[in-house]
């Protein structure tokens, strides 16, 4: 039997820059304005936890196998934030440029569900052997996604809205989610201790793939017309917001040192 842990956080900028007559686009606010300049900052915070049932079998003399199973849960919290600027260019769209106009996405995610793989070691001699493990999941998990939207002070009165936020889409759901993970690369056992204890080392290069995890709210398609009535002619507004579905992989180089006793 064996536990396994995982918490993981990391963060990222990114910003654009782009002087007139050139200008940026928003593809995660409703506001149309040219921007003159953009930035983003993502963060993204991982914790997993595994249960594993397992048994090792040694094929041959230089290759042994660990089939297992497992229950895995895992929590993933990933928020963005955006800043656009409005270009000046060509107008001062009612004296809104230079004004930063902000959107805040935020998407928590929970799973469970079951877990199985296959670890192999192939020997090489010297307690050294290559290594190369693989495992599949499939999680049921509740997904809350948040949109806000944000607009300078001064700008309030053009939206017609005493606050500065001028949109808040939240939403709840639960979806299944599949998962894999790879890992590959060169290790060392060596006894110690008469026997007692073995002290392993391994370095590899690691694969965790979660599909479609990311389901952050963003602006879609907007329609406007016109509402009759008896004697007034409404305008009549719709924004549809869509999931962007995307997947969320962490790789890279790692190491591992344990003691087995």
């Amino acid at each position: 039997v064996y536990a396994h842990y995982t918490w993981y956080q990391t963060e990222d900028s990114a910003s654009s820059f782009k002087a007139a007559p050139s200008m940026l686009l928003s593809l995660k606010s409703i506001v149309s304005f040219p921007a003159s300049h953009v930035k983003s900052h993502m963060n993204v915070d991982y914790n997993n936890v595994e249960l594993e049932l397992a048994r090792s079998y040694a094929i041959s003399s230089k290759v042994s196998l660990r089939p297992h199973f497992d229950v895995k849960s895992a929590w993933i919290d990933l928020s963005q934030n955006t800043t656009y600027t409005i270009s000046g260019y060509p107008t001062n769209f009612d004296n809104l440029g230079g004004g930063d106009f902000k959107t805040k996405n935020r998407m928590t995610f929970w799973g469970i569900g079951p877990r199985a793989g296959l670890d192999s070691k192939w020997a090489l001699g010297y307690g050294f052997h290559l290594f190369g493990d693989v495992a599949a999941s499939i999680l049921y998990g509740n997904f809350k996604s948040l949109h806000r939207e944000f607009v300078p002070l001064f700008a309030t009165i053009s939206f017609h809205t005493d606050s500065q936020r001028i949109y808040k889409i939240s939403d709840k759901f639960h979806r299944y989610v599949p998962f894999a993970q790879m890992f590959l690369g060169l290790g060392w056992d060596r006894r110690i201790n008469n026997n007692k204890f073995n002290l392993g080392l391994k370095l590899g290069y690691e694969v965790q793939y979660y599909w479609r995890i990311n389901q952050f709210n963003l602006p879609g398609e907007y329609n406007q017309g016109n509402a009759f009535g008896k004697e007034l002619i409404n305008v009549v507004r719709q924004q549809r917001f869509e999931k962007v579905s995307e997947d969320l992989m962490f790789y890279g180089i790692t190491g591992e040192a344990r003691v087995d006793f």
